[in-house]
């Protein structure tokens, strides 16, 4: 009975340690069959459709400049939008807009319409008061996403950024590359930084800080700039099925080991009795 409830202990203790490394790798696949899928969708799209996506997106975001952005993280706080955002870059009606890549910190995101908690829960969230993620001159376009869930990474990694550091947007097989050139903390009703500006295309990645307080707002803003190679956009990958089948190995030869310990003491304790 004490063996076996050893042995139940290590297990339930190693299944502990196991969860958030497994459902991260989880979460991770299932952003990357979302990412698949958006890039097959756009593949199959006739040019002159993509073209007039694209420029109902500029369109959109023609009608935006000047209008007051809001805290994503706070109920209630945005502003009306127009009636066709969610129609808006939507190839294939699961509102699945684009992908971020950042490949310092090994990551791929599905970009979505909106920033509802379910948004949320499967990738990057899109401002609706902020640009749509197109490009151009005077647009300023906010993703965002949480930052310290148990089984998902997200934006937690974004704290690493810094200036000089390159992420890359792809809408409708467009690429364009932002590096880093502003971090900032904000209070969450401060949304100076965000807003437009009429000159200059930026992007910024917004998520909640200090991780467990969650009481500002990290600000990390890109500019344009030339595209990474291949090999780097390589890096932004998720979690490899190697490292869960490796972790996986390591606990069952850690009960594996155990076992035969416990079968080992219950030996000699007999051994010892006969003597």
């Amino acid at each position: 009975m004490r063996r076996a409830l050893m042995i139940g202990c290590l297990v339930a203790g190693i299944a502990l340690v196991l969860y958030p490394v497994v459902g991260t790798y989880l979460n991770e696949r299932s952003f990357n069959d979302a990412v698949s899928h958006y890039e097959q969708a756009v593949q199959t799209l006739p040019d002159d459709v993509r073209r007039q996506m694209l420029a109902e997106a500029r369109a959109y975001n023609d009608s935006l400049r000047g209008d007051p952005v809001h805290d994503p993280f706070v109920a209630n706080s945005g502003y009306a939008v127009p009636d066709n955002y969610d129609d808006v870059l939507d190839v294939d009606g699961t509102g699945l807009m684009g992908t971020v890549s950042i490949p310092s910190i090994g990551l791929t995101l599905p970009i979505y319409h909106g920033t509802s908690d379910d948004v949320l829960a499967h990738g990057a969230g899109h401002i609706p008061q902020t640009s749509l993620p197109v490009g151009g001159a005077g647009t300023h376009t906010v993703l965002t996403g949480h930052t310290g869930l148990p089984t998902a990474r997200l934006f937690t990694d974004l704290e690493r950024l810094k200036e000089g550091d390159v992420f890359v947007i792809e809408v409708l097989g467009e690429r364009r590359a932002y590096a880093v050139d502003d971090v900032s903390v904000v209070e969450p009703d401060d949304v100076s930084s965000i807003r437009v500006d009429g000159e200059h295309e930026y992007v910024t990645l917004l998520t909640c800080t200090p991780y467990g307080v969650n009481s500002h707002r990290l600000l990390v803003r890109g500019a344009p700039c030339d595209l990474p190679d291949d090999a780097a956009l390589a890096a932004a990958t998720p979690v490899s099925r190697p490292l869960v089948g490796a972790l996986t190995a390591a606990a069952a030869l850690a009960v594996a080991l155990a076992v035969r310990a416990a079968r080992r003491r219950r030996r000699r304790r007999a051994a010892g009795e006969r003597s």
